[in-house]
């Protein structure tokens, strides 16, 4: 199993990558799909399933995912198809995948284990279905940076950012915003409201921060090794320095969360970090399911992908690792994170199954099941 520290050699993810996925799949990913509001089944009535799949922003690697996903089952499968579909983030779309906006969802592990256990932001309304993984394909990996200079040269962990200096996690809508205030909390350190928080997207940070519109900025490395498009530029374009996290690994894992600790490397960062190496907040991201999806259509999804798993890389730099090692590395370990009976099919005759996850049966026969 690949290490949870270090899965690739170092690349730069442009954030240009996904429109370039965009123009060589044809597809704007804003289309309503097959299958939207039927249940997740989504079926043509001829053994046939057509499902929506949401993403998230069309500059993001989420979407970028989608697009390849859709490109390879389009050519490979006579059963399954997906269209991508852009959403307000990873965080929205177990919601959107409950009130039937959606078939199936790109979203991360941390949001699975929410989204099941009824906690924040899924507490009100609650989520209507169960959400299933399917395999992982992808980890954002969260650290904090400022800008150089006297004003925050006392600013050493996320702990001693003052509460008016201008700060963002990004949107709230995705991820990495609520990865990077699990930071905080594991830290010790204040919450939204504690702080001069400006949510905004993630291609406007650099410019931003340049202007002095903002101090402190979440920032992300894919797979703990590749660098995003803005993340690149707000490297490049700016005079910046790591704020490290003060907890360790074993502060991590006492949490009791799916999220992983991870040592990211200063190594292709422009900028003199103070650092060579620091730590990270990771959480791994998978295709989310509903138990209605049938088994045999989730089997052929996940198959189908990774029988041209070589194609699927192809398509973007965030795929890099997708194979049968990285398709279970991130996955949840826990009776409320069910696997998909389909992924789990394909999982057992990979011989890649682990039996530390749950199947459909625990889930049901667990205190999570409503």
């Amino acid at each position: 199993m690949p290490s949870k520290e270090r899965i690739s050699r170092r690349n730069v993810l442009q954030t240009v990558g996904a429109a370039g996925v965009l123009g060589i799949a044809g597809c704007t990913g804003g289309g309503n799909g097959g299958g939207g509001g039927d249940g997740g089944n989504g079926s043509g009535g001829d053994g046939t399933y057509s499902w929506t799949l949401g993403t998230s922003g069309e500059e993001t690697g989420t979407h970028a995912v989608g697009v390849a996903f859709s490109s390879v089952l389009d050519k490979h499968s006579d059963m399954v198809s997906v269209n991508p579909r852009t959403t307000p983030g990873t965080t929205a779309n177990p919601q959107m995948m409950s009130e039937g906006q959606i078939d199936i969802g790109q979203s991360t592990d941390m949001n699975g284990w929410r989204g099941n256990r009824g906690l924040d932001p899924y507490t009100n309304p609650k989520l209507e279905t169960t959400l299933c993984q399917s395999i992982s394909w992808m980890t954002v990996d969260i650290i904090m940076f400022k800008r150089k200079g006297d004003k925050l040269s006392d600013v050493e962990t996320v702990n001693d950012i003052p509460s008016d200096v201008s700060m963002t996690w990004g949107p709230p809508g995705a991820s990495g915003y609520s990865v990077a205030q699990t930071g905080f909390k594991i830290a010790g350190a204040g919450g939204p409201n504690d702080y001069n928080l400006k949510n905004m997207d993630f291609g406007d940070m650099p410019a931003a921060m340049r202007e002095g519109r903002i101090d402190i900025a979440m920032s992300l490395t894919v797979n703990q090794d590749g660098l995003l498009g803005y993340v690149q530029d707000l490297d490049s374009t700016n005079e910046i320095d790591v704020i490290r996290w003060p907890w360790d690994k074993q502060a991590v894992e006492n949490y009791n969360t799916p999220l992983s600790y991870a040592t990211i490397s200063a190594e292709g960062f422009s900028n003199d970090l103070s650092y060579e190496e620091f730590p990270a907040l990771s959480t791994g991201y998978s295709t989310y399911f509903t138990p209605d999806h049938p088994k045999e259509a989730t089997y052929e999804f996940v198959k189908t992908l990774m029988d041209n798993k070589k194609e699927v890389r192809d398509y973007h730099s965030a795929l890099e690792p997708f194979g049968p090692e990285f398709a279970t590395a991130w996955l949840v370990k826990d009776p409320s994170v069910p696997v998909h009976p389909g992924s789990e099919k394909w999982m057992k005759e990979e011989n890649v199954w682990d039996d530390s996850f749950a199947t459909l049966k625990d889930f049901e026969n667990s205190e999570f099941s409503n």
